[in-house]
């Protein structure tokens, strides 16, 4: 496992999350409902959302570096699986944010 390939990847996990707070503020500044019922009380507040999602992130970086080392281990090359799973799962608030803030503002 590289450590610029990681370092990437957490540079690229840490983008989509801030995109994830940044459309959710822009969804509910719109008044446009948030989903998520724990989030729902401090949609509109960026700063309390990245209060509120830093320990599950911490959790999320070490649990994943822990399993692309035991990936590596097992099956050299295969460090990405679950830095691949975790991109691609927090790729998805900000896309559908952007798509109902786009359906919103065009019709």
């Amino acid at each position: 496992m590289r450590i610029r390939t990681s370092l990437f990847c957490f540079l690229l996990l840490v983008g989509l999350l801030a995109g994830d707070v940044v459309t959710t503020v822009w969804f509910s500044s719109l008044g446009l409902p948030e989903a998520n019922p724990l989030i729902a009380p401090i949609a509109g507040d960026a700063l309390a959302q990245v209060r509120y999602k830093m320990p599950f992130v911490a959790v999320l970086v070490v649990g994943v570096l822990a399993l692309s080392h035991g990936c590596e281990r097992v099956r050299p090359g295969s460090w990405w699986g679950p830095w691949a799973a975790v991109l691609v799962m927090y790729a998805v608030p900000p896309i559908w944010n952007l798509g109902h803030i786009a359906a919103h503002l065009w019709m």
